[in-house]
């Protein structure tokens, strides 16, 4: 059983633009689904050192905006976890301001905007996010991502992760850019990227490093790498089969070791680059 503050009209309410508000500190949590209400969202997170249990509940869009949102403000140090988010008209959870928060156990489906977008030097673990409109998942600076399935966004990537993070053992399919699009500095490990119909199944910026990964089924058409990394980056250890156009594609000062690559462009053996 949940303890701490019960989310009602009585406890936290609600304002012109979102159905309820907590503007207090403290441990917060549902006691039975919840569905939005037309141009509001759910629940907006206007203090710091926030948690909020879903309770194994539903936060249903119903219309609304976005289901929990920090409303554009750092309202850091906040935890929500264990739960549904799904059919909100915008983002299933945007806290993309919000400093050191963490994330867990969510299910976030069908909304139409980003799945998760949180902000700077969080932690997403054991969540599920799947037909977002766009990325189903978007990180700050500095995140690490961890046990999470990013499934078939409809316009977008399936991880977005920016610099200086780390994303491991997720599994990324079926999105319509990247499975990841990764930004400078990032490690990825024991992920999995296929069916991604975008310019790779894994997608790296400079500096990067993706070991124990594989990618394949990846891209449309004739083009689509399984892996593909710019300047300095470090791929080891990976597979890269049946992509469209490539298996691994490395910049400058790249290193590529220990990696297999097979039947990319769909015919056996590498008829368009295994490694370039």
């Amino acid at each position: 059983r949940s303890t701490g503050i019960a989310i009602n009209a009585t406890n936290t309410p609600g304002n012109s633009s979102s159905v309820y508000v907590i503007s207090n500190p403290g441990s917060y949590y549902l006691t039975g689904n919840v569905t939005g209400t037309s141009g509001k969202n759910g629940i907006t997170v206007s203090a710091i050192d926030v948690s909020i249990d879903l309770n194994g509940f539903l936060l249903a869009g119903g219309g609304g905006s976005v289901g929990i949102s920090d409303g554009g403000n750092n309202s850091g140090n906040m935890s929500i976890k264990h739960g549904t988010i799904q059919n909100w008209t915008g983002a299933g959870i945007d806290i993309s301001h919000s400093y050191d928060s963490v994330i867990s156990d969510l299910i976030v489906v069908n909304n139409g905007g980003v799945g998760m977008s949180v902000g700077d030097a969080c932690i997403l673990h054991d969540c599920v996010a799947r037909e977002n409109q766009s990325d189903n998942v978007v990180t700050g600076s500095n995140a690490t991502v961890t046990h999470c399935a990013a499934l078939q966004s409809l316009t977008g990537n399936g991880f977005n992760v920016n610099q200086d993070s780390t994303l491991s053992n997720c599994t990324a399919n079926f999105n319509v850019l990247a499975g990841v699009a990764a930004a400078i500095n990032t490690e990825i490990s024991h992920t999995t990227a296929c069916d991604n119909s975008g310019v790779a199944g894994i997608a790296m910026g400079d500096n990067c490093r993706a070991t124990y990964c594989t990618a394949s089924r990846n891209g449309s058409g004739t083009s689509g790498f399984g892996i593909t990394a710019t300047a300095g980056a470090s791929i080891e250890h990976c597979q890269a089969n049946q992509n469209r156009a490539g298996g691994i594609g490395a910049g400058f000062a790249a290193k590529v070791d220990n990696c297999v690559t097979y039947k990319n462009s769909g015919v056996s053996g590498n008829t368009a680059l295994g490694i370039s």
